[in-house]
C-alpha cells in the first residue's frame, strides 16, 4: 500500500497524520530508522479501554499500547513523501493478535490465584474424579495397580496418563508392580478431612501440571471458568481497583475480551459457577471481585510487566 503526501512541517508528523487517515486513527510511531531522505517508520496502536464502576459512577480510561503492528518505508522527493507498507486490514489483524496475546497472558498470570477455587467447580471435580478415585482406593488399600482402573469408560491409555501425572508429581510412586503413596501424599496432614485432603491434592495437581491436564487429558471445561474470571480481573487490574459491575458491564467486558457471543442460558450457567466458587461475588445488583485474588494477580502482573506504560 502506497501513500503519497505533501508535507509542510516535520516529515514524521505529516507521515503520522496520513497514516491515521488511511490506515488507523489509533496509530502512533514507535520507532524511526533511516536518514532524512529514506528509512522506515515502525508503528504501534493504542487500544482504548473504558472501565466504569457502576456503583461509584466513576470512569477510568486506559490506553493499552501495542508496539510493532506494522512498518512503512518512506522516501523523500523534494517536498513529497512516499510511504509504502501493509494495507489497513493487515495492520488491524496484527494489532488484534497482539491484544489477544495480552489477554491470554493475563489469563495465565491469573491462574495461580485460582487453583484452590477451581476444584470447587462441579464440572472440574467431575473431570478430576478419576484422580480422586485412584487416591481414595490407594488410601484404603495401601497399594494399587493401574489395571484395577481400566474399564469400558476408562481405556488403558487414559488410565496410564492419570498414573503418569500422579507419579511425576510424587503423589504416588512405583514399588514393583504396584503403586504406593508418594512423598507429596504422605506430607498431607492426617488431621484433615478426606474432602480437604483431596481438594488440596487436586489443587496441587492443577497448579503443577495445568498444561498437561489441558493438552493431554483434554479437560477443556476449565476454559470458560478462566475466561469469566479474567473478564473481571483484567479490567480491574487496568483500573487498579476492584470494580462493581451490573450484569451488562460484566457480560460486555467478556464479549469485548473474547468476542464470543453466548446464549443467556450459557451466561447464567457459567457466571453462576464462577460466583459459587467465590472468584467473584454478587452484592445486590453488583458483581465485585475478591480482594486476595486481585492483590495476588496485580502483584504478579506488575512483576511480569503485563501492561507497558502508554
Amino acid at each position: 500500500m502506497k501513500i503519497r503526501i505533501r508535507f509542510k512541517d516535520k516529515p514524521e508528523e505529516s507521515a503520522l497524520r496520513a497514516l491515521r487517515r488511511s490506515v488507523g486513527a489509533n496509530l502512533y510511531i514507535s520507532e524511526t530508522n533511516g536518514t532524512r531522505t529514506r528509512g522506515e517508520f515502525r508503528l504501534g496502536a493504542h487500544v482504548t479501554e473504558i472501565l466504569d464502576d457502576a456503583k461509584k459512577m466513576r470512569r477510568t480510561v486506559r490506553y493499552v499500547p501495542l508496539d510493532n503492528v506494522g512498518a512503512y518505508t518512506y522516501s523523500m522527493i523534494g517536498k513529497r513523501m512516499v510511504l509504502d507498507g501493509p494495507p489497513r486490514r493487515t495492520v488491524a489483524g496484527t494489532a488484534a493478535s497482539s491484544y489477544r496475546r495480552i489477554i491470554q497472558r493475563s489469563q495465565d498470570l491469573l491462574l495461580p490465584s485460582l487453583y484452590g477455587r477451581l476444584v470447587r467447580i462441579p464440572d472440574v471435580r467431575l473431570a478430576m474424579s478419576p484422580l480422586r478415585t485412584i487416591l481414595l482406593v490407594l488410601s484404603r488399600r495401601n497399594a494399587i495397580q493401574a489395571s484395577m482402573f481400566v474399564g469400558h469408560k476408562k481405556p488403558a491409555t487414559k488410565v496410564r496418563n492419570y498414573f503418569t501425572l500422579l507419579r511425576d508429581l510424587d503423589i504416588i510412586r512405583a514399588e514393583g508392580d504396584n503403586y504406593v503413596a508418594g512423598p507429596k501424599m504422605r506430607k498431607v496432614s492426617v488431621d484433615e478431612s478426606e474432602e480437604e485432603l483431596y481438594s488440596r491434592i487436586l489443587a496441587f495437581v492443577l497448579e503443577q501440571r495445568f498444561d498437561y491436564i489441558r493438552e493431554v487429558l483434554k479437560w477443556t471445561m476449565m476454559v470458560p471458568f478462566l475466561e469469566w474470571s479474567n473478564a473481571y480481573y483484567f479490567p480491574a487490574y487496568e483500573a487498579r481497583t476492584l470494580l462493581r459491575w451490573k450484569d451488562d458491564d460484566y457480560f460486555g467486558h467478556y464479549h469485548r475480551l473474547y468476542s464470543r457471543p453466548k446464549s443467556d442460558i450459557e451466561i447464567l450457567a457459567q457466571t453462576t459457577k464462577v460466583r459459587d466458587a467465590e472468584v467473584v461475588f454478587q452484592q445486590g445488583d453488583f458483581w465485585v471481585g475478591d480482594e486476595q485474588i486481585f492483590e495476588e494477580f496485580s502483584k504478579q502482573s506488575d512483576r511480569e510487566h503485563l501492561l507497558v506504560a502508554a
